[in-house]
């Protein structure tokens, strides 16, 4: 699971993994997120 924020400090970042989210991307940093949903995605069909 991906958060999705416009809140974009470290401790931010760190509070959404620690909550148990796989990675926290910025709401404009849209490279980042297709990055991230692309690497949890791919580890999904691994689990499969």
């Amino acid at each position: 699971m991906v958060a999705l924020s416009s809140r974009t400090a470290a401790a931010d970042f760190d509070r959404g993994r620690a909550a148990g989210f796989d990675d926290y991307v910025a709401k404009s940093d849209r490279d980042a997120l297709l990055a991230s949903l692309s690497q949890v995605l791919a580890g999904a069909g691994e689990a499969a």
